[in-house]
């Protein structure tokens, strides 16, 4: 609704709006974007600081310069009443890095349970002690900063997602926090710390998003999970990832999405992680390098042709999609191999960089060939101007 709109029933004869119960306009307020609710102000006297009361405060898209931004966060914390749901902030530049301490603080009493704080990229911040007294925080997101808790922190016992990107920790004791946070249930880590081995345990885990550094990864303990998205820099081949026998933390999981940076290195896996998930239905594939050479490729077919992916691990496949910004003989290899072994498969989805749509006829009339395991087959093509491999 906008201020317009309020504004036309603000009138002497019928104030319609005012008259409605106090969670009614608190939800209305919500609904704005902060700047276009502290505006509310000016309609009336009945409605100066009504949004105070708002359980929301973003400032992610201020419009405005820094000093202005500063002055309007530090008046609007120090009206603002009750209890606050989220609160969501970007820090524009590093001259706001004195006040966060404040500011963190200061919404420790307002029992916030959904919090972001996103610094500029290579801003080296460490968070302040106080936001680990968080007790009753369940969303927790952070960009461009350090994690490190105190010695005497275990964890945040409500914390339900957790989103990081670009933030610096110490990998043992970030495994341990995981595994302490007894209802975490959604994890996303982009380019964070490099872990030597990095062990998931984690029993409500649903969700689990990597995409970084390291040499090994181990679900120990995910009887919940349900999708895992992988985005490898680097893996030393000589240690294949790891998963526990017997495989009764790998049952849940509907959904794998692969982001191949490294081709070479971590083929193996992705191959050795399918074979281990029978009851999958959706599985992605981006490959990202646009220079490989043509051993890595016959490389990944050998793999593909000798190691296989057991056809148990297919019986559930429904969806398959590829993206491609180049290796065509790759990723029609691949179709092929799947088209041959889900008996259950309904749609195959190839998304190509528009400067290759020449080769589009050809790679659909390519796969149409291949010897079906499913009755029914819907084949995608899809352009796009580039494909994206850092976006989360």
């Amino acid at each position: 609704m906008s201020i317009n709109k309020i504004r036309s029933l603000e009138s002497p004869a019928a104030d319609r709006i005012s008259s409605l119960p106090c969670h009614v306009l608190e939800k209305i307020l919500g609904c704005l974007p902060l700047r276009d609710a502290i505006r509310t102000s000016v309609l009336s006297k009945r409605w100066s600081y009504k949004w105070v009361v708002r359980s929301e405060l973003a400032f992610d898209k201020a419009n405005v310069d820094g000093g202005l931004l500063k002055t309007i966060t530090y008046q609007v914390l120090s009206i603002h009443q009750g209890p606050l749901r989220k609160f969501s902030f970007r820090v524009p530049n590093s001259d706001f890095l004195p006040d966060i301490g404040y500011w963190i603080r200061f919404l420790l009493k307002k029992n916030v349970q959904e919090f972001s704080l996103r610094f500029p990229h290579q801003t080296d911040f460490r968070l302040p002690s106080h936001l680990f007294k968080y007790q009753d925080l369940r969303h927790l997101e952070l960009c461009s900063c350090k994690f490190h808790p105190p010695p005497d922190f275990k964890a945040f016992s409500r914390l339900v997602t957790l989103n990081f990107r670009f933030v610096t920790f110490e990998p043992t004791s970030f495994q341990t926090f995981l595994s302490s946070s007894p209802l975490l249930e959604r994890v996303a880590l982009f380019s964070c710390s490099t872990f030597d081995s990095f062990i998931i345990d984690a029993p409500n885990l649903k969700s689990f998003e990597f995409t970084g550094e390291t040499k090994s990864i181990c679900f120990i303990n995910t009887p919940l999970l349900e999708e895992i998205i992988m985005g490898l820099f680097y893996v030393d081949i000589s240690k294949f990832f790891a998963v526990p026998e017997p495989q009764v933390t790998l049952h849940n999981i509907k959904q794998l999405n692969f982001k191949f940076f490294k081709l070479a290195q971590w083929a193996a896996y992705a191959l050795h992680l399918i074979s281990n998930c029978p009851n999958l239905e959706s599985l992605h594939f981006m490959f990202c390098e646009y220079i490989v050479s043509k051993d890595v490729v016959e490389r990944f077919i050998h793999q593909l042709r000798s190691q296989g992916i057991p056809h148990s691990a297919l019986k559930q496949l429904k969806r398959l999609n590829i993206k491609l910004n180049l290796f065509f003989e790759l990723g029609m290899e691949f179709v092929k191999y799947v088209l041959s072994s889900a008996p259950a498969l309904e749609i195959i989805c190839i998304t190509t960089c528009a400067e290759f749509s020449h080769r589009r006829m050809e790679m659909m009339e390519e796969m149409k060939q291949f010897p079906l395991s499913s009755p029914s087959v819907e084949f995608i093509y899809k352009e796009v101007d580039h494909i994206h491999c850092y976006n989360n």
